[in-house]
């Protein structure tokens, strides 16, 4: 599933702006990691969840190496790139440590799932607050997907 997802995340992006499909893919990741945080919810749900975690881990390592080229160029790429997956890489050692820890001085893991979820829906907002690519015309939706008025622009 997650080959599929970063095929599907690699054609959206080629077709709309980078940031809304970064921000539907966190979306995905919030409301999955928001069904693992309700307690009680049939195995279904819980499967589903883990089934939206997935779809949105299969898009992010690439949504950061398109970002990064995007909005630094290429001349800065790889010093960019390599910072960032570092703090990435970095965050995949500490996070589990940290939910570990909360695990162990809650013994569960819903208050774990829930600073998740936050901060999830966070990187969502900052996804739709990040500006036009530098160097980029912006091209309306509409023109995109041909929907014209048949008047010429």
């Amino acid at each position: 599933m997650s080959v599929v997802a970063r095929l599907a995340s690699g054609y959206l992006v080629d077709r709309y702006f980078a940031p809304y499909v970064g921000a539907l893919c966190y979306s995905l990741a919030t409301a999955g990691i928001i069904l693992l945080a309700v307690p009680s919810l049939p195995f279904s749900y819980v499967i589903f969840g883990a089934a939206l975690l997935w779809i949105a881990g299969g898009a992010e390592s690439d949504l950061l190496a398109i970002l990064a080229s995007r909005y630094f160029g290429m001349q800065a790429f790889g010093r960019v790139y390599g910072w960032l997956y570092a703090a990435f890489m970095i965050g995949s050692a500490v996070g589990p440590l940290f939910l570990g820890m909360l695990f162990d001085k809650n013994g569960n893991y819903q208050n774990a799932l829930v600073l998740c979820a936050i901060g999830l829906a966070l990187s969502v907002i900052l996804m739709f607050m990040l500006p036009a690519f530098p160097g980029k015309e912006t091209v309306p939706l509409r023109k995109k997907v041909g929907m014209n008025s048949g008047a010429a622009d």
